[in-house]
């Protein structure tokens, strides 16, 4: 039954609220950096220093096979974070965010940046969000990319850190073999 509860509370907890998934960077009077995901975050006395951020996709090869593993009816698979901690991450393509746990967010020392409502088959809640400077599978990277940041009831324990949602994968074309258990993803033509 934690099973399914928790099936329900992954493949239904999908999306942010607001579809939006910009940045606005601003500095403080003594030259702090400060990422905030609503213009109405930021101070009216900053405004005019205010820059928009959007996730941009960097340098990657033409294709790539990526190994996922399968946990019950998960597809799992390594992600790196900040090109510096690797995590094992659900592979979602129902979520429209990524979604990070709270350990990995202390781990990478991310500071709120926002919230955002998730919502699920039977709640609704309010969680923080965070600006990823990247997250990469294999050398398919993309920078500046906000995630949401809650724990996976049942998953956590296994040491999985979270879900790779279609804000990541739709900068991509990707394939899943779940016979082969591949990822296939492959550059989009510009």
């Amino acid at each position: 039954m934690q099973f399914c509860l928790m099936a329900c509370f992954l493949f239904l907890l999908l999306h942010f609220n607001s579809a939006r998934a910009e940045m606005y960077f601003y500095k403080d009077a003594s030259g702090g950096l400060h990422a905030v995901d609503s213009p109405g975050l930021v101070p009216k006395e900053f405004s005019s220093s205010t820059k928009e951020l959007k996730p941009t996709v960097v340098n990657q090869p033409n294709s790539i096979d990526v190994p996922i593993k399968r946990f019950n009816n998960s597809l799992l698979l390594d992600v790196n974070f900040n090109g510096r901690t690797s995590a094992v991450m659900v592979l979602d393509t129902g979520a429209g965010s990524t979604m990070i746990s709270k350990r990995l967010q202390a781990k990478l020392k991310l500071n709120k940046t926002g919230s955002a409502r998730l919502l699920s088959a039977s709640s609704e809640m309010e969680v923080s969000t965070v600006l990823l400077d990247s997250i990469s599978v294999k050398n398919f990277s993309v920078n500046s990319l906000k995630a949401s940041v809650n724990d996976l009831p049942g998953l956590g324990d296994l040491g999985v850190e979270g879900l790779l949602g279609l804000d990541f994968l739709s900068h991509f074309k990707f394939q899943i073999d779940t016979e082969k258990e591949i990822l296939h993803l492959e550059r989009k033509a510009n």
